[in-house]
């Protein structure tokens, strides 16, 4: 799906697509069913357990946020906000499944703009070989935690090939927002990547510059002109957990190897 919203031309194959994929849906009952099963399990091997010990994993972290309101448990949340076992399946798809493709996108087009931008290249791994001299040995989760200048090539990577380059939304009142009135239950389209490269956010937004996410260069910015994850309550579940991934993935490439570039891979301008 990553690709179809660089490649709209692509489109024309979907429903090709659609018609060997319909066996799919008695598939997806088969692992929805086995999921749900799963969940029954693990919450009565927690009711059977004498201690109380609890698996420290994101299934168990789900089941504790669905638990039933506790008069004597501070954290305990409001009914209205229960997760039930079939949205507890569905934040373990886009967890485990949705997230593979676009982890996957995001490490692409990251060494792709590291290959054709050797400055910036060389200068993440400076920045890698000079905190493993202070930290000889430091895990790969210590590294991607502790390297800015990381983070501000992650970040101005997901700026110019959001995983995602639209999301959408849905009204749940009726309201008016520069003059401009949306009806409960209204459905829009947001449009990422146009954001990201909207010259009214960026200077230059074609440019690979990761110092645009420096402190200096996130000042008086709208935290709203970055949004390669969504925002609000219904932003990726899986943020924390992709770039974390993918971090660790660069630093563990570029400590031992450099990315050269070829002119064929080179990608057409956004415009």
């Amino acid at each position: 799906m990553v690709a179809i919203g660089y490649f709209p031309t692509l489109l024309k194959f979907l429903s090709v697509i659609g018609v060997r994929m319909l066996p799919l849906g008695k598939h997806m009952k088969v692992i929805n069913d086995t999921s749900l099963s799963i969940i029954k399990s693990r919450r009565e091997q927690v009711q059977q357990s004498h201690n109380g010990n609890k698996r420290e994993d994101f299934l168990q972290l789900l089941m504790d946020a669905e638990a039933p309101d506790d008069p004597d448990n501070e954290s305990s949340i409001k009914a209205s906000r229960v997760l039930t076992d079939k949205q507890i399946v569905g934040l373990c798809f886009d967890f485990m499944l949705a997230g593979h493709d676009t982890t996957s996108s995001m490490l692409a087009f990251t060494s792709y703009l590291l290959a054709i931008n050797p400055h910036e290249q060389e200068q993440l791994c400076q920045a890698i070989d000079d905190y493993y001299q202070e930290n000889e040995e430091a895990s790969l989760y210590d590294a991607s935690q502790n390297i800015p200048y990381l983070d501000w090539v992650l970040h101005e990577s997901l700026r110019l090939y959001p995983p995602a380059p639209n999301t959408g939304r849905v009204c749940n009142e009726t309201c008016t927002i520069n003059g401009v009135t949306f009806l409960k239950g209204f459905r829009f389209d947001i449009p990422i990547l146009k954001i990201h490269m909207s010259p009214e956010y960026w200077d230059q937004p074609e440019v690979f510059n990761p110092k645009r996410f420096s402190p200096e260069g996130k000042e008086g910015r709208n935290p709203q002109a970055y949004i390669p994850f969504g925002s609000g309550p219904r932003s990726c579940i899986g943020m924390r957990f992709a770039l974390m991934e993918a971090k660790a993935c660069l630093v563990s490439i570029l400590r031992k190897y450099r990315l050269k570039d070829h002119l064929i891979l080179r990608l057409a301008d956004h415009n």
